[in-house]
């Protein structure tokens, strides 16, 4: 999984971060096709490089089933075995 940024939006009286960032899949056998879900991230900035705090804005109820899905459906293979059963996944046959 990859997570491209689309936005940047610098709150300069919080010292914050605001990034608007895809969490993304690529396609297993077809490059530039992409599976992905929104998800708006805050990160505050401590100072001396680090940073304070972080904030993740996504509704995987909403979004992560269908992705996931979709991509095992292409041809995606999970890492590792779920250690939770997903609802709405598509099981690949065989």
């Amino acid at each position: 999984m990859r997570f491209p940024h689309e936005w940047i939006a610098y709150d300069e009286d919080n010292d914050a971060v605001v990034v608007g960032i895809k969490n993304l899949l690529d396609h297993p056998t077809e490059p530039g096709v992409e599976f992905w879900l929104p998800n708006t991230t805050r990160l505050v900035y401590a100072g001396d490089g680090l940073f304070a705090g972080e904030e993740d804005i996504y509704n995987p109820a909403r979004d992560a089933a269908r992705v996931n899905g979709e991509w095992i459906e292409a041809g995606g293979v999970m890492a590792a075995a779920p250690q939770v059963e997903m609802k709405y996944i598509v099981r690949q046959s065989g």
